[in-house]
C-alpha cells in the first residue's frame, strides 16, 4: 500500500473547504482548523484578541466543562494546540486512527462552542501578561517585535500577536464571545486532515460536522498600505549587559511568486554557514549571534537581520549587518551560498514533512493564500529553480538603503 494517495478538496455549501489526504505510514491521523484572521484583522483598540480568545478555547463549552474536555482528550491521548500568526488562527491535533471519531467531536466542539467562562478568561489574562513579560525580557524576541513597530506605520502587522498588558487588562468574556462570532464560521474554515483511513469514509464523517455550521457574513477589511517611506528607528533601554539590534525590510508577500527566490536569499544571509555567521561573526567577532529572518505573510513579507553584541560595538554591528546586505545587491551569490542556503531550506522541508500534523497545516495554509494545496508538495522544485541572479535582482528590488526599519535593545 502506498503511503500517499493524493489530496481531495471538498467545497461545502456553506463555503467551508475540506482536504483530505490518505497517508498509511503510521496509524495516526492529524487534523487543522485554518482560519484567516489573527493580527491582521486587528486594531489598535483589539490587539491581543485572537491571541487570548485562543487561550480560553478549552476552558469550557456549550456541551463540556473545562475538566471533561480536558478528561476526554486524555482518554484518547490527544491534545489541542491552538495557534495565532500575523494572518491567520486555528488549531490543529493529532490521535491514533481508531480514535478519529471522538477526537473530531473534541475538537470541534471547542473551536464552535466556547462559552469563555468570565474567571477561566481572568485566569487566562494573567497567564498571557507573565508570556508578554517573558517575551519583553528576552531580548532577541523583543527587538524583533519591535522591529515589526518601526517597520509597519500603520499595518496591523505592527502590533504584536499577543498584544498590550494595557489592552489584554481590559478585555473581558463579552468581548472574546463577540470576536468569536465574528470570525469563527465555516466560510472562513479550512479544515485539513491527514492520516490513516479510507479517504471515502472519513469524508462521511466530517462532511456532516462541517455542514451543520451556519454560515454567517464576515467583516470587510479595510487595510491600510505602507508607502515604503523611510521608516522610524525605535530603541528600548533595559538593565540588561547586552545589545540586540535589528534592520528591517518589506519584502515579497506569501502571494508573490518570488517568495521562493527571496527564501533563498535569506538562506544565503542566515544560518551557521551562511554569510552574516560567518563574517559577523567568526571573522570578526562582532556577534554572539547573528542571523535573519523571512517572514511571508498575506500582505507583506518581512525580513529581520539581527544581532547580539556588545552595546560599544552598536555602530560596527549595524554597520557590518548593511555591509552584508549591500553586498547582496552588488554581485550575486557564489554557486556554493547558493546550493548551501538550496540543501538547507529542502532538508528543512523534507524533515517538517514527515510529521502529518505539519503536512496538515502546510496544505491549510497553501490552501488559505490561494495558491492551492497542490503548491504545497512542489516547495522543493521552486527552492531547486532558483538561480544567483534571481536573488540579486530581489535585492536590488527590496533591499533599499533609504527605506529599512531599525530596532535596538540596548543597557540603559
Amino acid at each position: 500500500m502506498r503511503n500517499r494517495r493524493g489530496t481531495k478538496k471538498i467545497k461545502l455549501p456553506n463555503k467551508s473547504v475540506l482536504l483530505i489526504e490518505e497517508n498509511h505510514s503510521t496509524p495516526i491521523v492529524s487534523f487543522c482548523a485554518y482560519f484567516k484572521g489573527g493580527v491582521r484583522h486587528e486594531n489598535e483598540k483589539q490587539n491581543g484578541i485572537t491571541y487570548l480568545t485562543q487561550k480560553v478555547l478549552l476552558k469550557g463549552t456549550e456541551n463540556f466543562s473545562a475538566e471533561e474536555l480536558a478528561f476526554k482528550a486524555e482518554a484518547i491521548g490527544s491534545v489541542m494546540i491552538p495557534f495565532t500568526d500575523k494572518d491567520a488562527f486555528g488549531a490543529y491535533t493529532s490521535v491514533l486512527a481508531k480514535h478519529l471519531d471522538k477526537a473530531l467531536e473534541l475538537f470541534l466542539d471547542p473551536l464552535f462552542h466556547p462559552t469563555f467562562p468570565p474567571l477561566e478568561v481572568e485566569k487566562e489574562k494573567q497567564i498571557v501578561l507573565a508570556e508578554i513579560q517573558e517575551s519583553r525580557d528576552e531580548i532577541y524576541s523583543r527587538c524583533l517585535e519591535l522591529c515589526d513597530s518601526s517597520l509597519f506605520s500603520h499595518h496591523p502587522y505592527r502590533f504584536p500577536i499577543k498584544g498590550t498588558p494595557e489592552l489584554i487588562q481590559l478585555l473581558n468574556q463579552k468581548d472574546l464571545l463577540s470576536w468569536h462570532q465574528t470570525w469563527y464560521h465555516p466560510n472562513n474554515l479550512i479544515f485539513s486532515i491527514v492520516g490513516d483511513f479510507s479517504a471515502d469514509e472519513v469524508q462521511k464523517k466530517v462532511y456532516p460536522l462541517l455542514e451543520a455550521l451556519p454560515k454567517k457574513k464576515l467583516p470587510k477589511l479595510n487595510l491600510p498600505s505602507e508607502n515604503g517611506d523611510k521608516k522610524k528607528e525605535i530603541v528600548e533601554e533595559r538593565e540588561k549587559r547586552q545589545l540586540a539590534v535589528s534592520i528591517g525590510f518589506l519584502a515579497p508577500s506569501a502571494t508573490d511568486q518570488d517568495r521562493f527566490s527571496f527564501e533563498v536569499l535569506n538562506g544565503v544571509l542566515s544560518g551557521m554557514g551562511a554569510r552574516l555567521f560567518v563574517e559577523l561573526r567568526d571573522k570578526k567577532g562582532l556577534a554572539y549571534s547573528v542571523g535573519s529572518r523571512y517572514e511571508a505573510v498575506l500582505d507583506y513579507g518581512i525580513l529581520k537581520t539581527y544581532m547580539g553584541t556588545s552595546p560599544e560595538k552598536e555602530a560596527q554591528a549595524k554597520e557590518g549587518l548593511l555591509e552584508e546586505i549591500w553586498r547582496l545587491k552588488q554581485a550575486p551569490p557564489s554557486e556554493d551560498e547558493l546550493q548551501r542556503a538550496k540543501r538547507y531550506l529542502i532538508g528543512l522541508y523534507e524533515i517538517a514533512r514527515q510529521k502529518k500534523s505539519n503536512q496538515a497545516l502546510r496544505f491549510a495554509r497553501y490552501e488559505m493564500l490561494g495558491s492551492g494545496w497542490r503548491a504545497a508538495n512542489q516547495y522543493p522544485k521552486k527552492i531547486e529553480i532558483v538561480q544567483a541572479a534571481e536573488v540579486q535582482r530581489l535585492a536590488e528590488q527590496y533591499l533599499n538603503p533609504n527605506q529599512f526599519a531599525c530596532a535596538a535593545v540596548r543597557p540603559k
